[in-house]
């Protein structure tokens, strides 16, 4: 039960809110993760002695330490268990006239034991499973496999406009050719910024090349793969 010494006003009773924070452990709550318990709205009149004579129910104290102009103090117990103890058992105790505070000096967060829900592993390797299913005409290394976000392309729109100007084409009429493949994101990033006219095929960028089959284009734009022989 929790202690009281000393008369407290009733209108602050409660705003310690007694085994809160840092107690045994409630769903979700933070629990001391070292002995020491930190302790505050202390009255001006607190003192070391007294603290310890009310807390000492809870273990045994290793050192209390106090700075009563400002209202607070810590107490440092022999184990971890004692220091849960006291957050459970005093916080919102009266003491010396005033209704204290008791949470962990430090503290982690305890959560009651889950269901198994599957890895972080197999979760993470479904997208990719299904990147490796999508058919290809080049051989795919799922680590080298990524489509290039918005913010790129946003960031190359000035070049792209004074390109398109240089050219005296309009955006929609510049021929963007990007030869690596994903999974056709290019396209439809680039024609939403208003450069609709994107070459970017699913097809072997290297046999292309040895066959001569690169298509007429104004810029070549890419974000190249790094894996392999990509990059020498």
């Amino acid at each position: 039960s929790t202690q009281s010494t000393g008369d407290c006003p009733s209108s602050m009773k409660g705003k310690g809110s007694k085994g809160g924070k840092g107690g045994k452990g409630g769903k979700g709550s933070f629990v001391c993760s070292t002995p020491e318990v930190f302790i505050t709205r202390l009255s001006g009149t607190s003192t070391g002695p007294g603290l310890r004579r009310i807390l000492e129910p809870c273990g045994a104290i290793h050192s209390v330490r106090l700075q009563p102009n400002k209202g607070m103090g810590w107490v440092t117990f022999s184990t971890v268990d004692e220091a849960r103890e006291c957050v459970s058992r005093m916080n919102g105790a009266c003491y010396d006239g005033s209704w204290i505070k008791v949470a962990p000096a430090k503290s982690e967060l305890w959560q009651a034991p889950q269901k198994r829900s599957a890895p972080l592993g197999e979760i993470a390797s479904k997208p990719r499973a299904k990147m490796a299913r999508e058919s290809h005409a080049f051989e795919v290394a799922e680590d080298d496999h990524c489509e290039t976000g918005e913010k790129a392309y946003r960031d190359v729109l000035p070049l792209l406009h004074w390109l398109a100007d240089k050219l005296g084409k309009r955006p929609d009429e510049l021929v963007i050719y990007d030869p690596y493949y994903c999974a056709g994101g290019t396209v439809r990033r680039l024609a939403s910024l208003g450069f609709p006219n994107v070459i970017n095929r699913n097809r072997d960028f290297y046999a292309d090349i040895a066959g001569d089959r690169i298509p007429e284009h104004d810029l070549l734009l890419t974000n190249p793969p790094y894996s392999g022989d990509h990059i020498p």
